[in-house]
């Protein structure tokens, strides 16, 4: 046997070894399992978790949890929050019997200004679709560079025209985070929008 014959054959023997060594150490790994770990338990599937962010939670919010910076109240006709992250839908109580003619929600006229120190928002809202029109929604979306708000308001589609400068609604709402050097912009009246 020459001496490259011996090296491939003492090459081939230690491969075998630990090949060897392998198969025994995992053998051993499933029949007594990993040394020094707790078995593994499986969660049920209603465990909650938590999460260390700090979004606001999504959902239906009752009105009564959000108090305006001043300690005021929100108005008796709004009926529920929808709250998602960056965004506030509140919705606003109709009228019985209101729903009851033909009728349609609108993205009405409005004037917006910062209020109690950049904390809130004040928004006029005009009359839209016909007069005795009522506010039906006001959306605020908030992002690091602006605040935009969209006011709603619900009207009887067969109604008189709305007067000249009409004013349905004056509403003062929180924000999330002060107004401070973002931009307050309000959406442009006309747009149809689906009622919540």
């Amino acid at each position: 046997m020459n001496d490259e014959e011996q090296k491939s054959y003492s090459i081939l023997i230690i491969l075998v070894v630990f090949f060897a060594l392998g198969l025994i150490g995992l053998a051993g790994v499933l029949i007594l399992g990993p040394s020094g770990q707790s078995p593994t338990q499986q969660l049920s599937k209603d465990t909650s978790t938590t999460s260390s962010s700090t979004s606001v939670p999504e959902g239906v919010a009752d009105p009564a949890e959000y108090v305006l910076p001043d300690g005021s109240a929100l108005p008796d006709n709004i009926e529920k929050v929808l709250v998602s992250p960056g965004q506030r839908v509140y919705v606003y109580k109709v009228p019985d019997g209101f729903t009851s003619e033909p009728n349609l929600s609108v993205v009405a006229p409005a004037e917006t200004e910062s209020a109690l120190g950049g904390a809130a928002v004040t928004v006029d809202m005009g009359c839209a679709v016909s007069s005795g029109s009522v506010p039906d929604q006001i959306t605020i979306f908030e992002d690091h560079l602006e605040v935009r708000v969209i006011p709603v308001a619900l009207g009887h589609t067969l109604g008189v025209p709305c007067a000249v400068d009409e004013i349905i609604d004056t509403v003062t709402l929180p924000l999330e985070e002060p107004l401070g050097t973002r931009g307050l912009v309000v959406d442009p009246p006309g747009t149809v929008v689906n009622r919540n």
